[in-house]
């Protein structure tokens, strides 16, 4: 069989299973025997690794806790009499590059060069349209705190004076260990984080209770019509562009998507997000160097082009007036120095 027909990565996972079985096979070897050995190596040169085993098996057990160590796989103390310790080194960093590799494409799926693309959805559904009337109280919005998504439409209902009866919020809590798919769960001891639908344990559950053909990525925010229990969207700048068209409730309301700036906003839009609200996870999400690089440039770009802007005037499309384009740029900037700059 030519080894060479097999893809790098098989190759890799292979030799790290070979490795494996090679160091179970060695499980009567401990730390004890490699500094045992290296200990008569100094002090006896002409004895064997054989004689150390030996003597390794008939030592009294005078260091009783060393049994509580975690030694892990031990694989260079037990594999390296076998196998050198840079095959074992590269060995590992190529198992490992290949699941961090498939890891991260499941996480955020990868174009050809590597660069993050992140899905689109199919839930277009629109607050005024015939099967969504525009009706106060009929609508639950579900969020996450973490998310800078969740919170662009948090902050629109701010905004917008948006009340809990008009437009009801479920928080979700960010757990991947606990969730059956994606990070958001439910916490039913308290009722700001109670699914009022199904009483879901997590966000994927409420999907599959909403929609059971569903195969997508289970995302926040979501908004549902409680009467019809359908999906709305979940796409936050499709939900924030609706929460302003809104007629329901009586209470004043900030317009921030005004006719007179139409071109001027969506314009602005396409490259804040283009550029910083998507390209700060095209940083984090890259598997290689090139499209690291390049979104790194993005990054950079949009960055300078906020601060041209916001030099010569106080918003981004206008001197006197908050709109969308400020929206979409807010929740990323704040989490900019904490959390993007330093990790992605």
């Amino acid at each position: 069989m030519r080894m060479n027909r097999y893809p790098q990565y098989y190759l890799s996972l292979l030799s790290y299973g070979a490795l494996i079985t090679i160091t179970y096979s060695f499980s009567t070897i401990s730390i004890k025997n490699i500094l045992h050995h290296h200990h008569h190596r100094h002090h006896h040169p002409t004895t064997t690794t054989a004689t150390i085993l030996k003597l390794n098996n008939n030592e009294n057990n005078n260091n009783n806790n060393e049994g509580s160590l975690d030694k892990g796989f031990n694989i260079l103390g037990k594999a390296n009499a076998l196998i050198p310790q840079g095959t074992i080194v590269t060995t590992a960093k190529a198992g490992w590059k290949f699941i961090w590799n498939k890891m991260m494409v499941e996480l955020a799926p990868q174009d050809k060069s590597g660069s993050y693309t992140r899905p689109t959805y199919a839930f277009k559904n629109k607050i005024g349209d015939n099967n969504f009337p525009d009706e106060a109280g009929r609508y639950h919005l579900y969020v996450g705190n973490p998310c800078p998504w969740c919170h662009r439409t948090l902050l629109s209902i701010k905004l917008r004076n948006i009340t809990p009866d008009e437009i009801s919020i479920t928080h979700l809590l960010s757990n991947a260990e606990k969730a059956t798919r994606g990070g958001w769960i439910f916490n039913p001891s308290t009722q700001r984080n109670k699914d009022p639908l199904y009483n879901s344990y997590d966000l994927y559950t409420l999907y599959n209770r909403i929609q059971p053909t569903y195969d997508g990525r289970c995302t926040a925010p979501l908004l549902v019509d409680k009467i019809s229990k359908k999906i709305v969207s979940n796409e936050s700048s499709d939900i924030i562009r609706m929460l302003n068209t809104c007629t329901f409730g009586k209470n004043q309301r900030m317009d921030l998507y005004p006719a007179i700036l139409h071109n001027e906003i969506n314009d602005a839009c396409n490259w804040i997000y283009d550029n910083i609200n998507n390209g700060v996870y095209q940083c984090g999400f890259s598997t290689t160097q090139s499209a690291y690089n390049a979104a790194c440039e993005k990054v950079s770009y949009g960055l300078t082009k906020c601060n041209t802007i916001l030099s010569k005037q106080n918003y981004l499309c206008s001197d006197t007036q908050f709109t969308e384009a400020d929206l979409y740029l807010l929740p990323t900037i704040l989490r900019y120095d904490g959390v993007y700059s330093p990790f992605f």
